[in-house]
């Protein structure tokens, strides 16, 4: 449900969100970064390109050009980048991608649009993918991902569009979603999610489109 002004309550229990998020924060003051391993913080961006390319049987996509022998990763296939050379698109959509994606990708601090859609990536959703600050579209349809979406996603202040349908996603819906100030577009359908849709949901001022058929959920 979709509302158009915030009521006292609904004012409260946002509050009462971000309260708990600001705690939860203040308890683990260390940069989220410093959950990675040492080799991979010193990881350039090239690097991590390639740490995809390798974990996501990058010599059996169906379109690598460029990738590894070109010594300028903005030239690879799929990799768009800045004017001063910061990778800031990544678009490998149908492109016959399998494994799973590496913790490294959160290093690509000024990415705004991922689309790895229809490919066969398996596995748990990284939690450094809640690193990808800039993030503003994100695109995960049809692959294989398991497990529950990750908590860190809620860390994605710029985020408006977020598709992670047609995976095998399970557990809960997190109410802190609707702590997301600017997603517009939520696509959640067509996984293995149960339990009911949380009334927090209703806080999502901005949003015009949320899919949710095709799960487990109960209530009304």
């Amino acid at each position: 449900m979709i509302v158009r002004a915030i009521s006292t309550i609904n004012f409260l229990i946002l509050y009462n969100l971000n309260c708990a998020l600001s705690t939860s924060q203040h308890k683990n003051h260390q940069s989220p970064f410093h959950l990675m391993d040492e080799r991979i913080l010193q990881l350039s961006q090239k690097q991590v390109l390639e740490d995809i390319y390798n974990s996501c049987n990058g010599s059996s996509w169906s379109s690598n050009t460029n990738w590894i022998v070109a010594a300028d990763e903005c030239t690879w296939v799929g990799v768009n980048c800045t004017s001063t050379g910061e990778v800031e698109s990544l678009i490998l959509d149908s492109n016959y991608l399998q494994g799973t994606l590496p913790t490294s990708i959160g290093l690509l601090s000024n990415l705004y649009y991922l689309n790895l859609e229809h490919n066969n990536l398996s596995g748990t959703l990284p939690t450094e993918i809640g690193l990808l600050t800039s993030l503003v579209y994100m695109d995960l349809q049809g692959n294989s991902f398991t497990s529950t979406i990750p908590t860190e996603i809620v860390n994605l202040p710029l985020i408006k569009e977020l598709d992670l349908s047609e995976n095998s996603f399970n557990g809960t819906l997190m109410s802190e979603i609707a702590t997301l100030p600017a997603l517009l577009d939520l696509d959640l359908a067509y996984n293995d999610l149960t339990g009911t849709i949380p009334t927090e949901f209703g806080l999502l001022t901005a949003l015009t489109q949320l899919y949710l058929n095709f799960n487990g959920l109960t209530g009304s």
